[in-house]
């Protein structure tokens, strides 16, 4: 009898019943190997990609599919109907929706950029993909961190 117990508990303990589908709601989560702002990156996983969120601890989530590593909290969303929008759908006459703006943030898709830049053709967009375009390295982002004695470089 207490064999079947401990079964039974084991079994609710390690359900998947537990587990739960989430999203990634940002261009790019990324997965690391600790729970830290610069764990050691496992892998970067584009937006709106599914994963499987087990643990949580301290704003990061244990994620076990498609791979296993911790994602900070904020990269995903438990929506399960990810964001898409067509271009110039606006609240009001020249104002930007509130999904375009989500979606600036996550990154247009070729076609939505391509319809917007047609529609605002005043715009820069050159300057953006120029600034989208740098990169630091990650230990440069941890040096400043360090350096500005925020406490959050661990």
């Amino acid at each position: 009898m207490r064999y079947l117990v401990v079964s039974l508990a084991l079994l609710v303990v390690l359900s998947p019943i537990a587990a739960r589908a989430e999203r990634i709601a940002v261009r790019e989560g990324v997965l690391r190997q600790s729970p830290a702002p610069f764990g050691v990156i496992k892998k970067k996983l584009p937006y709106d990609t599914e994963v499987t969120i087990g643990k949580k601890q301290d704003g990061w989530f244990f994620v076990t599919a498609p791979e296993s590593g911790w994602l900070h909290g904020s990269a995903v969303s438990s929506s399960q109907q990810s964001l898409r929008m067509a271009p110039g759908k606006a609240s009001r006459a020249g104002a930007v929706a509130d999904k375009e703006v989500a979606l600036a943030g996550k990154g247009f898709d070729q076609k939505v950029e391509a319809a917007y830049r047609k529609e605002h053709s005043r715009l820069r967009y050159d300057l953006m993909d120029r600034i989208e375009r740098i990169t630091v390295p990650e230990a440069e982002v941890k040096k400043f961190a360090e350096a500005g004695g925020s406490g959050r470089a661990q």
